[in-house]
């Protein structure tokens, strides 16, 4: 069911309500919905989110009986900077997190 897996991903990535819903541009109350089943997302919303816990959409519709595949393998490095980033991400906001991504760009320009 959609909005328990929804609430079990949000946990899963020690994401609250409030975070979540801020990442998605959403009310702390939409989320809250969701996640008891009154309401579930249009399906650009669904993508999103997918997107956000870098799971297929079929999984958060639960369509997968066991862990969710991950869309693409990532190395501990990588994984690593994606915990670093969601973790300044969200003392940053919108604009912080905007300016880190502007940032990594340039850097990556500059490597070639």
């Amino acid at each position: 069911m959609f909005s328990i897996r929804l609430k079990e991903l949000r946990q899963k990535n020690n994401l609250s309500q409030k975070e979540f819903a801020e990442m998605l541009k959403v009310s702390t109350g939409t989320v809250g919905n969701w996640e008891v089943g009154l309401r579930e997302p249009d399906f650009k919303m669904l993508i999103k989110i997918a997107d956000i816990f870098n799971v297929p959409c079929d999984y958060i519709l639960d369509r997968f009986d066991n862990d969710a595949p991950k869309r693409t393998s990532v190395s501990a490095i990588e994984e690593e900077m994606l915990s670093e980033f969601r973790s300044v991400g969200k003392k940053l906001g919108a604009d912080g997190q905007k300016a880190i991504i502007s940032i990594a760009k340039i850097l990556n320009e500059k490597s070639r």
